[in-house]
């Protein structure tokens, strides 16, 4: 559902801190390049322990592509993967700057999946 027709589900809406309602109240996920690789920078809500965040990497950039993990934060237990990651801010809603680790990840690119796990049986 997007009921203020940003573009944005409320799924994606929640994960970022941004309000649903608003449509002026805009997602930002930026890719950096860094000392030729890249970053993906984005925010992150603390409270969100219903969520997965998943930093993922690829080569290729078609549908068919293969999109990899290599940073995470699984319910709000931590971040953990191989990746540099810094904090630009504190509160409710942080922004993140992770930066892809692989030397040889020059022309990776990365993008931020969110989703929320299925319910238990």
């Amino acid at each position: 559902s997007d009921p203020d027709g940003d573009g944005y589900d409320n799924l994606w809406e929640y994960s970022q801190g941004t309000d649903p309602t608003n449509g002026a109240d805009q997602v930002k996920v930026y890719l950096v390049r860094t000392n030729g690789g890249f970053a993906l920078k984005f925010n992150w809500v603390t409270s969100a322990v219903d969520l997965i965040y998943n930093v993922d990497s690829s080569y290729t950039f078609t549908n068919d592509a293969e999109w990899i993990g290599f940073y995470s934060n699984y319910l709000g237990t931590g971040w953990a993967g191989d990746a540099n990651m810094s904090e630009s801010n504190s509160g409710p809603v942080i922004q993140l700057f992770v930066e892809d680790n692989d030397p040889g990840a020059y022309g990776r690119g990365l993008r931020l999946r969110v989703v929320r796990p299925p319910p238990l049986p």
